[in-house]
């Protein structure tokens, strides 16, 4: 995957800072969904492989199937939880009700799975930015 950014800082030999700006699901071209007012810009640590300077323009580039897998495991997994919340109910004889209140907790386990595993940085931590090319 690839994405435009702007060299912030150099912090030290090999990394710099960049920031990158955060488009929108209609790549901001839509003006009637509004959801361009959600556009930010994400601050980011890359490798700085092309030797870029403060203020430069550059080329990130990261591996597609790490950034994919990562958001793979980010909607899949409460998803996972959610349906196995309710199917664990249901298997146990619990009423409908009950089956709801097991599926929304296991869900809220499967986001709390999720902060835990990236604060000890079991997943997430193999994404690597790179600074390729100065535009």
């Amino acid at each position: 995957m690839t994405q435009e950014a702007v060299v912030t800082k150099l912090c030290g030999e090999k990394y710099a800072e960049v920031a990158v700006r955060r488009l929108s699901a209609c790549g901001g071209s839509c003006a009637s969904c509004e959801s361009c007012a959600l556009e930010r810009e994400l601050k980011v640590l890359a490798v700085n492989s092309a030797g870029a300077q403060p203020g430069q323009r550059v080329l990130l580039e990261s591996c597609s199937r790490t950034v994919l897998g990562a958001a793979l495991l980010v909607y899949l997994l409460p998803l996972v939880f959610f349906v196995g919340g309710y199917g664990l109910a249901a298997l146990s004889g619990a009423k409908e009700g009950a089956c709801i209140a097991a599926s929304f907790a296991a869900l809220a386990l499967g986001g709390a799975a999720l902060v835990f595993l990236h604060r000890k940085r079991l997943v997430f931590s193999e994404i690597r930015l790179e600074i390729t090319t100065i535009l």
